[in-house]
């Protein structure tokens, strides 16, 4: 028992009399920082042409879904309609962006632009793509505002 409250008087000094054992006197107190947030609004959306790129880039990497998520619920409004652009999507064997232009720029609005594009296509043997003639094709490329984001809402033959 001596042997005990020995220990414990030993450990007690030891607690109250070194400073380094000591608990702060006053406690430091945290407190949550601000962090600046940076707005939505602020972020740049890539620019239209990087839109159109990745778009061709993904078909051409067979990342249908991530093609089909890059466009406007006009091109894609149901099941049905996504099936059909997966099937002539797989209808192309390879396809490169050659050439990308703004189309009348004058016209555009904030939520609207149009480019003319050049693409070098070649299709499976017997399967019929969106782009169906191989070599090379002009298309004209909606992009449309959606959420926020652009959107490939249609690709035609004419402006």
């Amino acid at each position: 028992m001596f042997i005990f409250i020995v220990i414990a008087s030993v450990a007690a000094a030891a607690v109250f009399f070194y400073p380094k054992n000591r608990p702060p006197a006053n406690p430091p107190v945290v407190s949550p920082t601000s962090v600046p947030t940076q707005a939505a609004e602020t972020i740049p959306l890539p620019s239209g042409e990087n839109i159109i790129r990745t778009f061709f880039e993904l078909i051409n990497k067979r990342r249908f879904p991530e093609v089909l998520a890059m466009m406007d619920s006009q091109m894609i409004p149901n099941d049905t309609t996504k099936q059909e652009w997966t099937v002539s999507l797989n209808g192309i064997a390879s396809i490169k962006l050659t050439q990308i232009e703004k189309h009348q720029p004058e016209f555009w609005t904030a939520e609207s632009q149009i480019y003319q594009v050049t693409l070098q296509v070649k299709n499976q043997p017997g399967v019929t793509s969106f782009v169906p003639d191989n070599g090379e094709n002009t298309r004209w490329v909606r992009l449309q505002k959606s959420a926020n984001l652009w959107k490939i809402a249609e690709i035609a033959t004419g402006p």
